[in-house]
């Protein structure tokens, strides 16, 4: 029996970049522009003892020269092969021919695909590996295109040229999805190439996907008369009318993703999974981000490593196996590529599979212990996936499909996430997914809370879904997506008056041309005032206040009783989420308003007696306030005194 010796080296998170814009700036680790210095560098002394020198990297070390009768392994990807983990010691496989220990090095990082990968392959070569092991995260790559410097407008050129040369046979969105494509090939065949002129056996991992549990990543067509009303039939449960309604509309002929998702998931509910199928993985086709289809991707590094004499371990194939019905979804994956830790142990061995193919037989076990994670951490991964997801613009299906699933599996975390932007921001997992930062879960947590709100209302719990609805709109009021999830609700509640109301508001507004159907679709007739010769109009009466004024107005206000200062301080709220995503503006200079609001809510809360929170909220107004704003310089010293707001 041999030993496997596990060590590994970086498994980093760039989280908020992927939320909000990182803009030029040095390399990080785990940044996808990457870093100049080595992966590795000798301990101290001259001893040959080898470490990763990346701050996030996992501590281990390996030695060199490489001890006589050792395997080494070097694992290069993203945060899927962070996935297989740091590891331990474990038992390798006798039966399958092993005659030696094999050591193990995993250089996951996430945010880490095609070109990142290759630089780290480029400097494994030379520390003896007996085999190379590839694990991308392709759909992480394009975000190398935003990298300072003259590199990154290489590929900024480079990436625009192939661009134009698709699009004369494509969409837009199929050309960009083309080009990504051609450039992760253009990588990997890089890489290939190097381990080939080394004679180093590479392996090359196809990336698995949740089929049937993760929307695709294009808006619902509720603008469409037949998908709304099958849109609402579904969420009331009368599926086989649901059924007629999206099989008939136009967009289901075309190959429309979301509707041929809607077709199946509505196929199921009937029971008839097996019809629900093709109408997936039509969906799955068609569902392009930058980085390609699932099967753009997987169809390339099969391409690659029959060409460059690679061998393949496909663990896309692999989850089709696993799966119950041949659809992998939530019960495999956390999100829409990543598996969950119970299935460690298949993946490694397909890995181990494949590096017996290569000449390299029994890896033994895997690199993490494949036991089930509890339900609780599960939830908070998935909690971590969906806050990413809200942008603060509308609804995003992805995001809705993991909390709805939260809900069903443990909806007390979705309770606990509801209470503020700071409770949810404690929630998240670091490291296991693009977590956004505190600063930017304020700005979009109306739009998280508007989330909340329609996964109850899709799960019949009305009451609960308006509550959540009506604090999103307190929060950020008159915001369209928010209007017209109220509206929604409303109908669904039989409230048709007050619906129509909203419906109708929201096209004399211009926004959402949704509402018309969505409103006939609820049997609420909505059309958009027609306009009236002026000479008729009465006179205009005294202009009111608008709800931004009233709000700028109740935070400012003198509040001595507690009742009182609640009120100002969630209208103090209020003001630096509307300011700070632009749709609140006064006589005052940008980020002027959005400060002095930080600030009274600071304190505010001190005389309600919340002093951590007060110190929270002086601290992000200092970090985040504008040099011209004239409170800086006494903020400042209140924090270097004693943290406290007076």
């Amino acid at each position: 029996m041999i030993n496997v010796k596990i060590s590994a080296c970086a498994p980093g998170l760039i989280g908020a970049c992927l939320l909000l814009s990182c803009g030029p700036g040095p390399a990080r680790d785990g940044d996808p522009c990457g870093d100049a210095s080595p992966f590795f560098a000798e301990a101290p002394g001259g001893t040959g003892v080898f470490r990763p020198v990346r701050a996030s990297a996992f501590p281990g070390e390996f030695s060199m020269p490489k001890p006589a009768g050792l395997k080494r392994v070097f694992v290069a990807g993203g945060a899927a092969a962070v996935l297989l983990g740091p590891g331990g010691r474990v038992p390798g496989d006798a039966k399958a021919g092993a005659r030696a220990d094999v050591e193990v090095i995993n250089c996951g990082i996430n945010g880490y695909g095609g070109a990142p990968v290759k630089d780290v392959l480029g400097e494994a070569v030379k520390y003896s590996p007996d085999l190379l092991v590839v694990l991308g995260d392709a759909r992480e790559l394009p975000a190398r295109l935003q990298c300072a410097g003259s590199s990154g407008a290489l590929r900024r050129a480079g990436y625009r040229l192939l661009e134009l040369y698709y699009s004369w046979k494509y969409d837009p969105r199929r050309a960009s999805a083309l080009v990504s494509v051609k450039i992760q090939e253009a990588a990997l065949k890089a890489s290939a190439r190097a381990a080939k002129k080394a004679g180093i056996p590479a392996v090359f991992c196809t990336l698995p996907v949740n089929i049937k549990d993760m929307p695709p990543a294009v808006p619902l067509p509720l603008a469409e008369q037949g998908f709304a009303y099958g849109y609402r039939l579904f969420y009331e449960k009368k599926y086989q009318a649901a059924l007629d309604k999206f099989s008939a509309s136009p967009a289901a002929g075309a190959g429309h993703a979301m509707v041929n998702y809607y077709i199946a998931k509505t196929l199921e509910k009937l029971g008839r999974t097996a019809e629900a199928g093709p109408h997936y993985l039509t969906a799955l086709s068609s569902r392009l981000d930058m980085s390609g289809t699932a099967g753009d991707r997987n169809a390339m590094i099969k391409r690659v490593a029959a060409a460059e004499g690679a061998c393949v371990a496909d663990l896309g194939a692999l989850f089709l196996r696993l799966s119950w019905d041949g659809l992998p979804g939530f019960r495999e994956f956390t999100d829409e590529a990543h598996w969950r830790p119970g299935y460690n142990k298949a993946v490694w061995g397909e890995i181990s599979r494949a590096a017996g193919a290569c000449g390299l037989e029994g890896l033994g076990g895997p690199l993490a212990p494949g036991a089930s994670e509890p339900a609780r951490l599960d939830a908070a991964k998935r909690l971590t996936y969906a806050a990413a997801l809200v942008d603060g613009k509308e609804l995003n299906e992805a995001a809705l499909a993991e909390l709805s699933y939260i809900g069903e599996k443990v909806p007390g975390l979705l309770k606990e996430a509801a209470v503020s932007a700071g409770a949810l921001a404690g929630l998240l997992v670091r490291g296991s997914g693009p977590a956004p930062d505190p600063a930017a879960l304020r700005m979009v947590f109306p739009l998280f809370l508007a989330h909340l709100a329609e996964a109850d209302r899709r799960a019949g719990n009305y009451d609960g879904a308006l509550a959540l609805c009506k604090r999103a709109l307190f929060l950020n009021p008159g915001h369209a997506a928010l209007r017209l999830e109220h509206a929604q609700i409303l109908a669904g509640m039989g409230r048709l008056k007050e619906a129509e109301s909203e419906f109708t508001a929201l096209l004399d507004a211009g926004d959402f041309k949704e509402a018309e159907s969505l409103g006939r679709a609820y049997g609420v007739i909505v059309s958009a005032h027609k306009d009236t010769d002026p000479r008729l109009e009465p006179e205009a009466p005294p202009k009111e206040k608008t709800k931004g004024e009233k709000l700028i107005e109740s935070c400012f206000s003198p509040a001595k009783e507690k009742a009182a200062r609640g009120v100002a301080l969630q209208a103090c709220q209020s003001v630096v989420y509307l300011s700070g995503s632009g749709e609140l503006r006064d006589e005052r200079e940008a980020g002027v308003l959005e400060s002095d609001a930080s600030y009274q809510s600071s304190k505010l809360l001190a005389a309600l007696g919340r002093a951590e929170e007060a110190r929270e909220a002086l601290l992000w107004t200092v970090a985040n306030a504008p040099a011209s704003w004239p409170g800086l310089a006494k903020a400042r010293r209140e924090v270097q005194e004693d943290g406290s707001p007076r």
